[in-house]
């Protein structure tokens, strides 16, 4: 998957999240945004993403060992 631009009321307020290759930071940062997010449809998209997140580097690991 590649870089995803994100829109302003998309995880990330607008910075490219680079899901090709998901590290510890691109999880922390997706997180600390749902712990301060109050909207519960902007909530659900951060979740999304981060799930997606964390696949992605679940995967990297299983093919790295």
């Amino acid at each position: 998957m590649a870089t995803q631009p994100l829109k302003n009321n998309e995880p990330g307020q607008g910075q490219p999240i680079d899901l090709a290759t998901p590290d510890d930071a691109t999880w922390r940062i997706l997180a600390k945004e749902a712990a301060e997010e109050e909207d519960p449809e902007k909530l659900l998209q951060i979740v999304k993403t981060l799930s997606l997140a964390l696949e992605e580097e679940e995967e990297a690991k299983k093919k790295s060992t």
